[in-house]
Order: C-alpha cells, then sequence, then structure tokens
C-alpha cells in the first residue's frame, strides 16, 4: 500500500468527531497517518501549494521537515470544520513536539525566547517569514529544531 492509498483508508477508519479532534491550526487540520508521516489538509488548494512550497525550501535548509507529496482526497473522505472541508493534503515528515522540545530546551540550557530569535533569523535568512511562532508550531527532527507551521496567519 503506497502512502496516499494508506491516508485514504486512514480517513476512511477515522470518526468525523476523531477528524475534527485532530491537531489544527488556523488554516489546517493534521492527521498523524504513522510514527514517521502526518498529512495535513487545507480547505483551499492555494494555501496547501503555498505551505509546500515554504516546507519545501524550509527542508531544503534543514529548517522544515520533509514533503513528500500532495493530493486531493474526496469530499466523503475529506476532514471537516464546520462546514468547510478540507481535502486538499499534503504528506509531511512528523516532528517531534511537546516534552521532546521541553527536554531540547533544557539540555541545551536556552530560553523559548532563544529558541524563537534563532528560528526567526534562520528563516528570515533563506527569505522566509516565521508568522506564528509559539512552542506548537516548532518541532525536533533527529534532535534538530524544524518548523512545522508554515502557513502566513
Amino acid at each position: 500500500m503506497n502512502t496516499t492509498e494508506l491516508v485514504l483508508s486512514k480517513l476512511s477508519e477515522m470518526s468525523e468527531e476523531h477528524k475534527r479532534s485532530s491537531p489544527s491550526g488556523c488554516a489546517c487540520i493534521f492527521i498523524q497517518i504513522t510514527d514517521k508521516i502526518g498529512a495535513k489538509f487545507y480547505c483551499c488548494e492555494g494555501k496547501r501549494d503555498e505551505c509546500v512550497e515554504r516546507q519545501t525550501i524550509a527542508n531544503k535548509h534543514g529548517l522544515g521537515p520533509e514533503v513528500f507529496g500532495s493530493f486531493e482526497v474526496s469530499e466523503e473522505l475529506a476532514p471537516k470544520r464546520g462546514r468547510l472541508k478540507y481535502k486538499y493534503c499534503y504528506l509531511t515528515e512528523v516532528a517531534e513536539t511537546g516534552g521532546a522540545l521541553d527536554d531540547w530546551l533544557d539540555a541545551n540550557f536556552v530560553s523559548f525566547r532563544e529558541t524563537e530569535k534563532y528560528m526567526m533569523d534562520a528563516m528570515e535568512n533563506i527569505g522566509l517569514t516565521f508568522y506564528d511562532f509559539h512552542d506548537e508550531n516548532i518541532g525536533l527532527i533527529n534532535g534538530e529544531l524544524v518548523c512545522i507551521d508554515f502557513g502566513e496567519e
């Protein structure tokens, strides 16, 4: 089973309540598919494509997870928020968040404020702006800090 088929299978097994309760931001709904792969769903194709482009640039510089491709799911399988259907999807490498980030900050003797400045400067150095910096929008991949939110909200 390829990754796209795995996503579709997982979506078909999930209840609407589970889809709605998945982690999400202002523009997307995130559903973890495996330990290493997650899917980000958007209601607008253009917004999805913009985030894919920004994340791909960040990944090339070690500042974002890898992108594994994008596709559209049927309206029946698409996660919903209110009346909006989030059917435009891309697959992303999963970063460790939450406690893993806290442990990293403690082990490296840096404050969250220092991490914020570092990430914002690093993103600006590659021509990107990090719009929504908080602890749920950065994570770790192989022990390195990465941005996990590429929207402009």
